[in-house]
């Protein structure tokens, strides 16, 4: 899963689970293998941030795989824009600095719960 989650946390399947984008999601984009979503945000003040949500196995301590699901992953960056140009720049360029390649385009998100 590039670089974006340790080896203990490597899925050894690929999501069974239905990606669904977390709250004031706007745009998102799925890696090639669909086990990492970079998600753009807005905050109730307008900004704009950034997360991933990764598919990941949650393992004991003897290394066996005992379950995978979605969760929140921390990019890094602690950038806070009112521009969305600016935030869809500086999330890509995150991407590529962790070696994660995209599929073209946005997709819409949504701004409901989760």
């Amino acid at each position: 899963m590039q670089t974006l989650v340790g080896k203990f946390m490597h899925p050894v399947i690929p999501p069974e689970d239905e990606y669904i984008p977390l709250e004031h999601t706007i745009l998102y984009r799925s890696n090639l293998t669909k086990d990492i979503v970079l998600e753009i945000f807005q905050r109730k003040n307008n900004t704009y941030g950034f997360r991933y949500q990764a598919w990941v196995g949650w393992r004991d301590a003897g290394d066996n795989v005992r379950s995978h699901s979605w969760t929140e992953i921390d990019p890094g960056s602690n950038i806070i824009t009112d521009s969305l140009e600016t935030i869809k720049n500086e999330a890509e360029a995150n991407a590529n600095e962790k070696g994660i390649d995209f599929e073209a385009g946005w997709i819409n998100g949504t701004q409901s719960q989760r």
